[in-house]
């Protein structure tokens, strides 16, 4: 009997923490006819750079919507999408905020906020956000936003790839959002 409970508690802790690995979260207006939407387009940032980075997660990101039933265009689509994200993380447990909006920003990730002395051993892993807004062209208001968080070691560049991908995709799943 006691290991029958010892095995149910690691198999809850395990599906608790693969649970936590990518967090989504969805909310829309519930009285939008999402079936007009039939194209997008990016919503300009004014920015001069496009890094690879970047245009890869747009690119996962219009692969997704395609798969969904929605076409981008350069301009003109019936919504309009804004991407925003961030990244924060820790290392050896100790939360760090490691947002770096500039690239050539200068950021070493062991030394803490407080004291800039290296924090304690272990991988760094980083926590990433992305926020889709989906507003409809014509009227100018939120139609439908999502949000997805992902954590990445730093040392499985790989994996974290993938882990973008299928945080994307898990994403993109909930639209349009089913009534």
């Amino acid at each position: 009997m006691r290991s029958k409970i010892t095995v149910l508690g690691v198999l809850i802790f395990v599906l608790a923490f693969a649970a936590q690995a990518q967090k989504v979260k969805v909310g829309y207006d519930k009285s939008v006819d999402f079936s007009k939407y039939r194209t997008y387009s990016w919503v300009s940032d004014n920015s001069t750079e496009l890094t690879l980075r970047r245009a890869a997660i747009m690119a996962e990101i219009d692969y997704a919507l395609k798969q969904r039933g929605l076409e981008v265009v350069d301009e003109g689509g019936d919504l309009l999408l804004a991407a925003t994200g961030s990244i924060g993380g820790e290392i050896g447990g100790q939360h760090q905020d490691a947002i770096r909006p500039v690239p050539a920003d200068f950021y070493y990730p062991t030394a803490t906020m407080w004291s800039g002395a290296p924090a304690a051993a272990g991988n760094y892993v980083i926590s990433g956000t992305l926020v889709l807004d989906f507003i409809d062209r014509s009227t100018k208001t939120l139609v439908w936003q999502g949000s997805v968080s992902e954590k990445m070691d730093t040392e499985k560049h790989t994996k974290n790839t993938e882990r973008v991908r299928k945080a994307i995709a898990k994403l993109v799943e909930r639209y349009p959002p089913k009534k």
